[in-house]
């Protein structure tokens, strides 16, 4: 195959500073327009909701939700799954005391329902 010698490109600077001059043109346009919107006092609307107190939204954290879980969990009769629950809250974390004693109380129960279901003759078992 032979090959064809591209032409020279001419018109690349002129492409070239056909952009720069535009580039220019909106920097120098562009400054007075942003002065003008930087001094514009804006308002908010007269009806927009004004926050009627400076206090930070309360963050609810995943242990935090995983005992509210467990609460519910337990107050359903659920206690496996609420014991499941409180597995996975951390021994350093903050409701770890409250996990602790929500556990208790649960193996607790656990155990008084064994020992009352438990109190079949040797013999017998509970079952038909």
């Amino acid at each position: 195959r032979r090959r064809v010698p591209l032409a020279p490109r001419r018109g690349g600077w002129a492409v070239a500073l056909a952009a720069l001059a535009l580039a220019v043109a909106v920097l120098l346009g562009g400054l007075p327009i942003g002065t003008w919107l930087s001094e514009l006092d804006v308002a908010p609307p007269a009806g927009a909701p004004q926050s009627a107190s400076e206090e930070p939204l309360p963050i609810v954290r995943p242990s935090e939700m995983v005992l509210a879980r467990a609460r519910t969990l337990y107050a359903g009769g659920h206690l496996r799954d609420a014991l499941k629950a409180l597995d996975r809250i951390g021994i350093a974390d903050s409701f770890r005391a409250e996990a602790d004693r929500l556990r208790a109380d649960i193996q607790r129960d656990v155990l008084a329902a064994a020992g009352s279901s438990s109190g079949a003759p040797a013999g017998e078992s509970g079952r038909p």
